[in-house]
């Protein structure tokens, strides 16, 4: 099998949308953010596949086998006394999202679906406590012989593709922002929050205010100064108890970062991540 080029991912012949697989610096911030959401919804559709009727390891059998070759499995299966691997339930709403979520990777070649599908099995059994039944290189192999970086590769591919497709990468322009700068004291992090059109200059201010240098600080851009309020007056019900003094909360910076996006979302307010260097910030 010829190796697959991980930058063309679509067949030849598909005619429909085909985004980017690379990623710019902020996307990649942003893809980070999200992208477990996007893996959540497409391994579960993955399992609600498996789960149809003559889909999934059993199809040969249940398609035509000889009855007594089943019988014969099961009894050797029996006299052995194999462990029965967890199986997957999906629920009303997984097999509701199933189409939807597989036209994510439309297009892709077969390949990337095989690479999902395994990774989706191995994820589920590790899940329930057994061993990996896929790892990287045995995804790798399964696909042709190829290598299990090649696997991991066409994996993240198809995840960027479904991501984009599902809209968690929107670009905006980045007119304001909801700028994070933390800081690392004896009573844990320390994180200021704040809006501003200038991130870098509105880092330099907490640095010239604080006695102790930030340790992280990021931009969640938003379309305008009035959305970047909206949505810190949106996150304030839920910081109530953890204000130390003035814009200060006594909250994780990841955390902080997951709140800001969303309440974005939830005001359908676009946005992108950006990390915000805390050394060429004060520099500048």
């Amino acid at each position: 099998m010829t190796k697959l080029d991980i930058t063309d991912a679509f067949k030849p012949d598909f005619d429909g949308d085909r985004p980017k697989t690379t990623l710019t610096g902020p996307e990649r911030n942003q893809h980070r953010l999200v992208k477990q959401a996007v893996i959540d919804r497409l391994h579960a559709a993955m399992l609600t596949l498996i789960c149809q009727p003559r889909v999934g390891p059993k199809a040969n059998l249940a398609g035509g086998a000889p009855p007594y070759i089943v019988e014969f499995s099961d009894r050797v299966g029996a006299e052995l006394e194999e462990p029965k691997r967890a199986r997957y339930e999906p629920t009303t709403a997984d097999v509701s999202d199933m189409l939807p979520a597989l036209s994510l990777m439309d297009g892709l070649h077969r390949p990337f679906f095989k690479v999902v599908m395994l990774r989706a099995l191995n994820e589920f059994a590790v899940e329930k406590g057994e061993s990996e039944p896929f790892p990287w290189d045995v995804i790798g192999e399964e696909c042709g012989g190829m290598s299990g970086r090649w696997a991991e590769d066409a994996y993240n591919a198809a995840i960027v593709q479904a991501t984009r497709r599902a809209g968690l990468l929107p670009m905006v322009s980045r007119d304001y922002g909801v700028v994070v700068v933390s800081f690392w004291v004896d009573r844990g992090w320390m994180t200021k929050l704040a809006t501003a059109s200038d991130p870098r200059q509105a880092v330099s201010n907490a640095k010239a205010g604080s006695p102790v240098r930030p340790e992280q600080a990021f931009v969640v851009w938003v379309p305008g100064q009035h959305e970047a309020k909206r949505i810190v007056d949106a996150m304030r019900p839920g910081l109530r108890g953890l204000q130390a003094h003035s814009a200060y909360f006594k909250v994780h910076p990841d955390v902080m970062a997951e709140r800001i996006i969303d309440a974005a979302r939830a005001l359908g307010v676009g946005w992108t991540f950006e990390d915000i260097s805390v050394r060429s910030a004060l520099a500048a």
